[in-house]
């Protein structure tokens, strides 16, 4: 029933060591009983993409879009490219009309995304289910930031897949090898269950997928112990080569969530400096009840800005404290 928190989801985090899963029939609790933490290093998948030397400062980055349409009890997908001398930097997507809980039983795309990842040098590749209620019908929007090859060379990208159990969260620890540095990353994994919305269709919930210093990309995320099967997720990183002027800088905005109401965030670059890419973390996410909220809008605005926008699940209950912190990637150029 809309409006009604049945489940309340927990996690607990043990770093290294996969724990073993005690189950529970309490209809009150959701608990997702911790995974190991995974890092994963070494030489990425060669992408081949070519740059020309640098010639002086010259259109920097564009945002590529594909949209299809998206209406209630549906999953759909969509692949957006780069063109000409340009290679991915990041990507996201964007439901529309974006899902507003309240007031009950809330208006819009109630939506669930399961992929947002990179799919070559060229292209970002994004897809997600809606609920079957409320009715609605818009659209799915993929987005791919492109960058001139002469602001820089990619070094490929790292990825890592596992299956999770029921209640199993994992936190891939992506490292890019020396002599490069992280640009973005993301994640894939297995979509709803079914489109009616209760607690027991939910599977891969994203809680994290942000820079971690100049060379290390994060993705955390858990199949819900509501789920009656396992889930799979990969995780993924895009690395880039160093070279003078193109070193990553970040900002980041820290919003509160609130019940049952949609939050927004749209950290911006500054200067002289564009945006490449943008990250999350939900937070509390190591020991003990996460939120669970679901983010339909992940996407570059303009040529500087990063906006997340997400609705807190009114299927459970929202931890005091509970917040999500918004980042956008910034180069030169």
């Amino acid at each position: 029933m809309p409006g009604r928190r049945a489940r309340t989801l927990c996690l607990s985090i043990a770093a290294l060591t996969l724990l073993g899963l005690v189950a529970t029939a309490n209809a009150a609790t959701e608990r997702i009983t911790a995974s190991k933490s995974r890092a994963v290093t070494g030489a990425p998948t060669d992408l081949g993409a070519s740059a020309a030397k640098k010639k002086g400062k010259g259109g920097a980055a564009t945002t590529k879009s594909s949209q299809v349409a998206f209406a209630s009890s549906t999953t759909v997908s969509a692949v957006a490219s780069c063109t000409g001398k340009t290679h991915v930097t990041g990507g996201g997507f964007g439901v529309s009309p974006s899902f507003n809980p309240s007031p009950a039983p809330g208006a819009g795309l109630r939506s669930v995304n399961s992929t947002s990842n990179p799919s070559g040098p060229k292209a970002w590749s994004a897809g997600g289910s809606a609920f079957s209620t409320p009715l609605s019908s818009g659209s799915f929007t993929t987005y791919a930031r492109c960058e001139s090859n002469r602001l820089g060379k990619l070094a490929g990208i790292i990825s890592s897949s596992l299956t999770l159990v029921p209640a199993q969260a994992q936190t891939f620890s992506f490292n890019c090898p020396p002599g490069t540095h992280v640009l973005s990353g993301g994640y894939a994994g297995s979509g709803i269950a079914g489109f009616t919305p209760v607690a027991a269709n939910f599977r891969i919930i994203p809680l994290q997928s942000h820079r971690n210093g100049p060379g290390q990309w994060i993705v955390q995320a858990s199949n819900s112990s509501a789920a009656t099967t396992s889930a799979t997720l990969t995780g993924y990183a895009v690395c880039e080569r160093n070279a003078k002027g193109n070193a990553v800088s970040e900002v980041s905005t820290i919003t509160s969530l609130v019940n049952d109401a949609r939050a927004t965030a749209d950290p911006t670059c500054s200067g002289k400096t564009h945006v490449v890419s943008g990250g999350f973390l939900l937070a509390p996410n190591s020991v003990g009840t996460v939120p669970v909220a679901l983010i339909d809008e992940f996407k570059p605005v303009g040529s500087k800005s990063w906006h997340l926008g997400l609705h807190e699940s009114n299927l459970h209950n929202l931890p005091a404290g509970s917040s999500v912190q918004t980042f956008a990637y910034c180069k030169k150029g």
